[in-house]
């Protein structure tokens, strides 16, 4: 069985590896960014199935990403995670996450398992 492909956009490094960590324990074959440009980098590089994506990142933020991401690669399944940020409510956040695509969205902190579950089921894919 092929292990689907999992981008993890966050710039807080121990946020990104334990998803990434958590992600792998659930089958996934998971690569990391550290921002949405290095994301969609990855993205055009090596393609991905889903993207985990903060909302609040520097250079390149989520949202943005969730743009680029719709409009090259409509397929890939977008979940949303945030902590909340300077000047946007996690309402609002929440709203253009949802009006650009995403098909979910996570609010920090959340469980690992709930990511998995969620990502599993997305994919179509039996939990592990």
């Amino acid at each position: 069985m092929t292990k689907h492909r999992v981008i993890v956009a966050d710039d807080v490094d121990v946020v990104r590896e334990s998803l990434r960590l958590a992600l792998e324990r659930g089958g996934y074959e998971v690569a990391e960014a550290a921002d949405g440009e290095e994301a969609l980098a990855l993205l055009r590089e090596r393609g991905a199935d889903a993207i985990v994506a903060d909302l609040w990142m520097p250079r390149m933020d989520g949202v943005a990403l969730l743009k680029a991401v719709r409009c090259e690669a409509p397929a890939v399944k977008v979940i949303a995670i945030s902590g909340g940020g300077a000047g946007m409510s996690l309402e609002v956040a929440s709203s253009l996450a949802h009006a650009w695509g995403a098909e979910a969205m996570l609010y920090k902190p959340f469980e690992n398992a709930t990511l998995v579950a969620r990502l599993d089921a997305l994919l179509e894919r039996p939990a592990a």
